[in-house]
């Protein structure tokens, strides 16, 4: 009872505490005893603590967002004003410039005025002035006008004229453009043809030569066969060439071969070079005698095997002698 006491003495004095907080408080929670119905008593006494702490909080919140509202309004207001302030000047800055502008614009109306008035005055001056001479202006420009429309007549005719003779023109050309394509094309299968007569014309030829030299030729051995490569004309060319193009060759490389003979003069030089041409073609000489030789046993050979004679006969080896003896 004492401790119940106690609590209920001290709880105007903690309520006083509570409400002079400045901030949040957190919730209390009071001693037990061993009693129930006290410990019943001392938890409603807790409920309604905590009750009150729970509302000075709520209450402590709220007096904080309220303040921070107020703030936050007195800032916005404070901008407002200022800006409309800003605004105000701008205003009234724009206001007089506007005015000032209004008012250069009236003097120069004015002024404008002035001037149109002196303008048409002079106008009036002058037009009263010239109207005759704006006449006279006039008639002349209708009478070039006049002009200007018969002479556009005229050359309206003409130019009509001037395309129907363009159009018998083109007319014209297009019957001598296909004459012309007509001869053009007449004159191709005309040289077509020539060209295949005269290709006939040169087989004709060539057949007629080649017959007639057969005809010619044919067991007639004092004549040449002039298509023979190998006649005797031919070799003597061959050996012309030769001597003109590589042995020429060979002596003048002379300089070439120099540095490896230093003590020989050139004449020398050219001497080797000719005994080394000589050489070689009596080489070629003789491996084309054998050669030769190699080709008549064959040719003997076989017509004596043709003919059934014996290949060792009297009249063999006299056709031998007698080759030999021309090759010598």
């Amino acid at each position: 009872m004492q401790h119940i006491s106690k609590i209920a003495k001290n709880m105007p004095e903690v309520v006083a505490k509570i409400d002079q907080w400045k901030t949040q408080g957190d919730t209390v929670t009071l001693p037990c005893t061993d009693s129930p119905e006290i410990n019943a008593f001392i938890k409603n006494i807790e409920i309604v603590y905590n009750f009150i702490i729970r509302l000075k909080n709520d209450l402590i919140k709220f007096q904080n967002d309220l303040k921070r509202y107020i703030e936050k309004s007195a800032d916005w207001t404070n901008r407002e004003t200022t800006d409309r302030e800003k605004e105000q000047e701008m205003h009234m800055i724009v206001v007089n410039q506007k005015d000032k502008k209004i008012q250069k614009c009236e003097e120069e109306l004015k002024k404008k005025d002035d001037e149109i008035r002196e303008l048409s005055s002079m106008s009036d001056r002058i037009e009263s002035k010239s109207l005759k001479q704006l006449q006279h202006q006039n008639k002349q420009i209708t009478d070039q006008h006049k002009k200007a429309c018969r002479d556009l007549d005229s050359l309206q005719q003409r130019l009509q004229a001037a395309n129907t003779l363009k159009e018998e023109n083109q007319r014209t050309i297009m019957c001598i453009e296909n004459q012309r394509k007509q001869l053009q094309d007449s004159i191709e299968d005309k040289d077509k043809l020539i060209q295949t007569l005269l290709l006939q014309k040169d087989e004709l030829q060539s057949r007629l030569s080649s017959i007639a030299g057969e005809k010619l030729t044919k067991g007639n051995p004092a004549i040449t066969d002039l298509g023979d490569p190998n006649r005797p004309m031919k070799i003597s060319e061959r050996y012309g060439e030769l001597y003109d193009n590589e042995w020429t060759d060979a002596m003048v490389k002379v300089d070439h071969i120099k540095p490896q003979f230093p003590d020989l003069e050139k004449s020398e030089l050219e001497e080797i070079i000719v005994r080394h041409l000589y050489r070689t073609l009596l080489f070629c000489y003789q491996e084309c005698k054998i050669i030769s030789l190699k080709q008549t046993q064959t040719i003997r050979k076989t017509i004596a095997e043709s003919l059934s004679l014996n290949i060792n006969s009297v009249s063999i080896l006299q056709c031998r002698m007698c080759y030999l003896n021309r090759i010598h």
